[in-house]
């Protein structure tokens, strides 16, 4: 999920209108304002585009929600049972 606030900040913080922002993500303005205000999410490659845009990484763009990243999964770890794959 998008953090909006902080979309706003960075775009603010770059000196550029939603319409500048738009431009260079080849998206239409309303569009744009729609995704920061929250009411539409963005397709992957937009939200990559987005981005870029604003000189920052997609991770920057979103709501932390405090989930711990995924561990490395060790298949050696598994019994025999559970590495077939059905």
């Amino acid at each position: 999920m998008i953090d909006t606030v902080r979309l706003k900040q960075i775009r603010k913080k770059r000196k550029l209108i939603q319409k500048e922002v738009a431009q260079i993500v080849g998206i239409a303005g309303n569009y744009y304002s729609e995704i920061e205000t929250g009411k539409r999410n963005p397709a992957v490659d937009t939200l990559v585009s987005i981005a870029k845009a604003l000189g920052v990484t997609v991770n920057d763009l979103l709501i932390d929600c405090g989930a711990t990243p995924p561990q490395p999964f060790d298949i050696a770890s598994l019994g025999a049972a559970e590495r077939r794959v059905e």
